[in-house]
């Protein structure tokens, strides 16, 4: 594993998995040494709730982890974490109309989704043309029966106190 930046995008909603219980997937952008935007990358499994609070980093930031590639997914921005090397270096601000985010997003966008998918990438940011149709739909807020009993399963390896 290398240690590397990386400023947080985005990630998703938890969901639970029967290894590793409850993970999130995080996008981001694979930053150089002086913080110049390198590629976008997808880093998963992170098990987000359960990282020491400080290592809990937040959208728009920029974190040090070691990171190596994911060789069981086959998409080419796919990396695992070591979640204990995660640090929280700072937040990107919003002032002067985005100005730092920008700086950091715009270089590695593309021009059409086509774009994207010629280029064998499977994560991206383009800028619309029009926005025709908004979806949105709202999710549960608790986990189905099935969902939290994989949560509530003790790990029989972990020291119980």
């Amino acid at each position: 594993m290398e240690s590397k930046k990386i400023l947080i995008a985005t990630k998703t909603y938890p969901s639970i998995s029967q290894k590793y219980q409850e993970t999130v997937c995080t996008a981001g952008v694979l930053l150089s040494e002086d913080e110049k935007p390198l590629e976008w990358i997808r880093i998963y499994p992170i098990r987000f709730r359960q990282l020491d609070f400080d290592r809990r980093y937040p959208r728009w930031s920029i974190i040090r982890a070691l990171i190596e590639k994911n060789d069981k997914d086959y998409r080419p921005e796919s990396f695992r974490i070591d979640d204990s090397s995660i640090e929280v270096l700072r937040k990107i601000k919003t002032s002067n109309n985005w100005e730092e985010r920008k700086k950091l997003l715009l270089p590695l966008q593309f021009k059409s989704i086509k774009e994207i998918k010629n280029q064998d990438k499977s994560l991206g940011i383009i800028k619309p043309k029009i926005i025709k149709k908004y979806f949105c739909q709202e999710t549960e807020r608790n986990w189905k029966p099935k969902q939290q009993a994989v949560l509530d399963q003790l790990d029989l390896f972990e020291a119980t106190v």
